[in-house]
């Protein structure tokens, strides 16, 4: 199973979608699934996909990926049908036909947490328990979820250096094709200017 690829690169509506980085075409409305945990995120996940949300967004926070991913998995494997009521049998009575229509996956986004930008390795691996808790091999869009790490002063010059060096991992990953695009949250207009000085692909 993987995540979106050419399948939402067709889509060139921009009322209901946005480009985000070369060829990664991101659904405007997304689902959000804070707060949202086990068989009820998993159900809650179902619907929005059966209505018609084509973007599930996540966290590492929000402990609910495994959560997402059952759902995913759930609708990937379920069989899509359509009725053709256009047949008529023999005897003039219309004969309904069943057409098997393929599910797509939906854009997926997720972020990592402070207490997992401690390191340009331990970014690297919880993109890998992302990956692993949606059971997908790459997903569409990882942010960095704060401009900080945990358990340190907030006026700490530590932090400069730790998001910078996770912006660096999330680049290494995107390279690696874990990653369809990057960006980053809750960032100030000040974190932004420090980041574009610096990055080699641009924040999504």
């Amino acid at each position: 199973m993987s995540s979106s690829s050419s399948d939402n690169n067709n889509f060139n509506d921009n009322e209901r979608v946005i480009e985000i980085s070369p060829n990664v075409f991101m659904p405007r409305l997304a689902f959000g699934t804070y707060k949202l945990k086990g068989a009820q995120c998993t159900k809650a996940v179902k619907k929005a996909l059966e209505i018609g949300y084509e973007h599930i967004d996540t966290a590492s926070i929000y402990k609910n990926e495994s959560d997402i991913g059952e759902a995913l998995e759930e609708w990937m494997t379920t069989t899509k049908t359509a009725t053709n009521d256009d047949d008529d049998d023999d005897d003039g009575n219309v004969e309904k036909k069943t057409k098997k229509k393929e599910r797509k996956m939906p854009f997926l986004a997720s972020k990592i947490a402070p207490a997992e930008m401690h390191s340009k390795l331990l970014v690297e691996q919880a993109v890998e328990k992302i990956l692993l808790r949606l059971r997908i091999p790459a997903i569409d869009l990882i942010m960095l979820h704060w401009p900080g790490v945990s358990k340190v002063s907030p006026d700490s010059e530590i932090h400069k250096e730790k998001r910078k060096d996770a912006y660096r991992a999330l680049e290494k990953c995107l390279k690696e094709g874990k990653i369809r695009a990057i960006g980053v949250s809750n960032y100030h207009v000040r974190h932004l200017e420090e980041l574009l000085s610096y990055c080699e692909i641009k924040p999504s």
